[in-house]
């Protein structure tokens, strides 16, 4: 008799329910926001005052931060809708560099270390830099005092992100790229970086690997396709 992996079998069955309803939310969410808009457009300007305002935007901002929120589920489950084309690693790093250091505090320093020869890859580019500001607002988080962080391009081709904060345990190792997940309860995160960038470069057809210990900070490397004629 064969033995099932509960762990694994878990895991499929979470990625199965949100590739079922994850469209239907998305698709609820769009009546909602259309709703508020016509509601908007009905309402008398003699009779739209301050509170109304103020509630029409809350329900607003909350019902698109859910389609964010379904959004990188799906990205997780590697349900998210990718086109990938040839694109320089290089030189997107170089063209993120500014967006990447305007997320950080003053406290923290960015340094790019790029390989000297191009680095070509087959992936989403508009994609890949949403993983990589996910995955450098989880570095800042590591270094709450401060300090240094690292991208590096490397041959594979693959991009390396490395911290050099307080590590993760093997526990939280082990379940890092759990959605929800997260070790900072009070700190307004969603606990779905690490998950939605290990379900992008999955869906890639890249691996996504996390080498970290107590102490020693933790490097995060995107082994990325290459394209078929490289």
């Amino acid at each position: 008799m064969t033995r099932s992996n509960p762990t694994l079998c878990s895991e499929i069955s979470s990625e199965l329910l949100i590739s079922h309803i994850g469209h239907d939310f998305n698709n609820l969410f769009s009546i909602i926001i259309g709703g508020l808009s016509l509601l908007r457009d009905e309402i008398p300007t003699e009779a739209w005052n301050e509170e109304l305002q103020v509630t029409y935007e809350d329900i607003l901002s909350a019902t698109r931060d859910a389609t964010t929120l379904v959004d990188q589920l799906n990205s997780w489950a590697g349900r998210q809708l990718l086109n990938p084309t040839t694109t320089e690693l290089n030189q997107l790093l170089q063209d993120l560099e500014a967006v990447l250091k305007y997320g950080l505090c003053r406290n923290l320093r960015l340094d790019l270390d790029l390989h000297p020869q191009p680095l070509p890859a087959f992936i989403d580019s508009e994609a890949l830099q949403q993983c990589l500001v996910l995955l450098m607002s989880n570095a800042r988080d590591a270094l709450p005092e401060g300090g240094h962080l690292e991208i590096r391009s490397r041959p594979g081709p693959r991009i390396e992100i490395q911290d050099h904060g307080e590590g993760m345990s093997s526990e939280t190792l082990r379940r890092c790229t759990e959605p929800f997940f997260t070790t900072r309860k009070t700190s307004g995160r969603q606990g779905l970086g690490l998950a939605v960038a290990s379900g992008f470069v999955r869906a890639s057809g890249g691996q996504l690997e996390i080498q970290s210990e107590p102490g020693t900070g933790t490097q995060i490397s995107l082994a990325l396709p290459a394209p078929e004629n490289s």
